[in-house]
């Protein structure tokens, strides 16, 4: 990895996290959640939603998170409803905005440094939105999953975490989320490509 790279990797991931955690606040913030508020993070600030471990695993992995939100899902007025989408609308955005980066990035001409730039945020970026539906804490997956769980599976599954977060290290660790990742690009980057 070349210090260009490396660099678009560094911002790429600090931007993908920020916009990933921002509308995950302002979406539980609209459901009814002061916590963003009160922990000031209805901004696009990205010291308040980088979580360093995560942060670094995202660049050079793809795969990776933000500081957790303590939600207050008790506020919400559909609670079922207000997790989903406030766990599922941010990896979709993700998706949905290297998509929009694909297209334009094959249709104008860009100089060396945007090149450099939308080479690294595109798959960065989906890899970010997809994997996060993987359903181990601290990904988004979890707390979708556990919102359709009855309180006994919730406390099976609470009592699996440790050795699920494990299980998706040593995926990382050997390769199998990239072989994951690499199939999911073609699949969503491929079509665009032709």
């Amino acid at each position: 990895m070349d210090a260009l790279s490396l660099i678009s990797r560094l911002i790429c991931a600090a931007l993908i996290i920020t916009i990933h955690e921002f509308l995950k606040c302002f979406i539980s913030y609209k459901f009814g959640d002061e916590a963003p508020k009160k922990e000031k993070r209805l901004t696009l600030n990205p010291l308040k939603h980088i979580e360093p471990i995560g942060y670094l695993i995202c660049v050079f992995f793809g795969l990776g998170w933000g500081k957790p939100l303590y939600n207050q899902t008790h506020f919400y007025k559909n609670r079922t409803r207000g997790i989903t989408l406030t766990y599922v609308i941010p990896p979709v955005v993700n998706i949905v905005l290297a998509i929009l980066l694909a297209i334009l990035y094959l249709n104008i001409n860009l100089n060396l440094y945007l090149y450099a730039f939308f080479q690294e945020f595109i798959p960065m970026s989906i890899t970010f939105g997809v994997l996060n539906f993987i359903p181990i804490t601290p990904l988004d997956g979890s707390k979708i999953l556990m919102c359709f769980l009855k309180p006994n599976q919730i406390v099976k599954y609470s009592n699996m975490e440790k050795t699920l977060q494990i299980i998706l290290i040593l995926l990382v660790s050997f390769g199998f989320i990239s072989g994951v990742n690499d199939f999911i690009l073609k699949l969503i980057l491929g079509p665009l490509y032709k």
